[in-house]
C-alpha cells in the first residue's frame, strides 16, 4: 500500500510558514511511531535536509511604512494603513478595518 503512514515508511512534509515570507518548506522524514489515541500523532526522525522554495515571482522587502489609502478618483476616501512588504509588482497593506 503506497503512501501509507506506517512505521519505517518515509513521508514528505510541506508547509507554508505564517511569517509572510512567501516560502514553502519541504523535507523527507522516516516515521518512527504513529498513534491514534488520545490523538492522531506521527513521530518522525529529524530530517537530513530541508528545501525552501519561494512562492512569489518577485522577492519582497519587509517594511513598516505608514501610508494613506484613497479611492483614486475623488481622493476623498482616505484610510490610514501600514505597508508591511513591497516589491516591483505590489505591496501588502494592513489597516485596522480589515
Amino acid at each position: 500500500m503506497g503512501g501509507a503512514l506506517y512505521i519505517n515508511n518515509t513521508m514528505i512534509v510541506r508547509y507554508i510558514p505564517e511569517d509572510e515570507t512567501g516560502e514553502v518548506i519541504a523535507f523527507k522524514v522516516k516515521i518512527v511511531v504513529a498513534i491514534n489515541s488520545p490523538s492522531k500523532l506521527i513521530f518522525t526522525l529529524f530530517p537530513q535536509s530541508m528545501q525552501i522554495h519561494g512562492l512569489r515571482a518577485q522577492p519582497r522587502s519587509q517594511t513598516s511604512i505608514a501610508a494613506l489609502l484613497n479611492d483614486g478618483d475623488e481622493l476623498n476616501y482616505i484610510v490610514p494603513c501600514l505597508v508591511r512588504d513591497i516589491s516591483n509588482q505590489g505591496c501588502m497593506k494592513y489597516w485596522s478595518g480589515g
